[in-house]
């Protein structure tokens, strides 16, 4: 039984210990002939996150995110649903893993099969199949590197101290590419969690989702829920900048995800544009800008 919201959860880890040991009768190798070591191993690790108040919540909120990214009348599927959930909750409690951490500002080096990114600045955003993946900047995107490939940045030996999130919420965003755009969020927010992180779904008005990086596992569904891609346009890039002006002296991370077809800015902000009248109004600063851009012959 899942509730719907965290809060509202009907059990707690008397109710886990009680049915723990029934399904553990089940799921043993030795009581069931459907049942096997792997089963076994995965459900002791499903009974670890449920004992937890902390994991149970985020167990949850994780659940309503994934429920959120299925098309209508689609099923979830639970055995996909928990290896995400313990993939990503493995990943969080490493944080570290050898030379880099989640959130490192990192240079692309000696990677000669690939020299068109060779040279590329990134951010570490998790670690998998003994690869980073690294979210490139300025031009967005992600690749999986070798810790061999990677360097610190002199100037960027820490953690981002601030990340702000720009959602495209017009109406030419509904869709197949609203669904594309969630995917792209989705597969990003485990980086926020290490990071306090500011989103704002931008159209004719804006909405800002605020709050520190521990918090953000627990805000992803309201977010996912809330984009709804329904504003009648977007000053998008121009509002970006003048969010971010104020912080241009700060070292932080700045993604916007979009078409950048219905801005409504005027003049060199207007249309694809305006990425770069941005990307020049802060040349020269510590802020790192990525833009993920969908449905359009640019995509990346």
């Amino acid at each position: 039984r899942r509730p719907t919201q965290p809060k509202g959860m009907e059990f707690n880890e008397i109710d886990v210990k009680k049915h723990a040991r029934k399904a553990s009768k089940w799921w043993h190798p030795d009581s069931n002939e459907e049942a096997s070591d792997e089963h076994f191993v995965a459900f002791g690790k499903i009974k670890e996150v449920l004992s937890s108040k902390r994991l149970r919540e985020a167990y949850v909120a994780h659940v309503d995110v994934e429920m959120e990214m299925l098309d209508e009348g689609e099923k979830l599927d639970w055995k996909t649903v928990n290896k995400r959930f313990m993939k990503q909750k493995d990943k969080r409690q490493a944080g570290i893993i050898g030379d880099f951490k989640v959130g490192d500002w990192v240079i692309i080096h000696g990677l000669t099969e690939r020299p068109e990114i060779d040279g590329t600045t990134g951010t570490c955003i998790e670690f998998s199949n003994n690869r980073w993946k690294v979210m490139l900047s300025p031009k967005g995107g992600v690749v999986k590197i070798s810790a061999k490939n990677l360097k610190h940045l002199e100037d960027a030996a820490g953690r981002l101290p601030m990340r702000h999130v720009f959602l495209d919420n017009s109406g030419s965003m509904w869709g197949e590419r609203l669904k594309d755009a969630k995917l792209v969020f989705t597969d990003l927010y485990p980086s926020f969690l290490v990071t306090p992180t500011a989103v704002q779904l931008i159209g004719k008005s804006s909405h800002r989702f605020n709050d520190h990086a521990a918090s953000m596992e627990l805000m992803a569904p309201s977010i996912l829920q809330a984009w709804m891609a329904n504003e009648p346009g977007t000053y998008l890039l121009e509002y970006v900048y003048k969010q971010i002006e104020g912080f241009a002296n700060f070292k932080h991370d700045v993604i916007t995800i979009t078409d950048v077809e219905d801005t409504s800015s005027p003049g060199k902000f207007h249309g694809m544009s305006g990425f770069n009248e941005l990307m020049q109004r802060m040349h020269g600063k510590p802020i790192r800008i990525s833009l993920f851009l969908l449905g359009n012959s640019t995509d990346g």
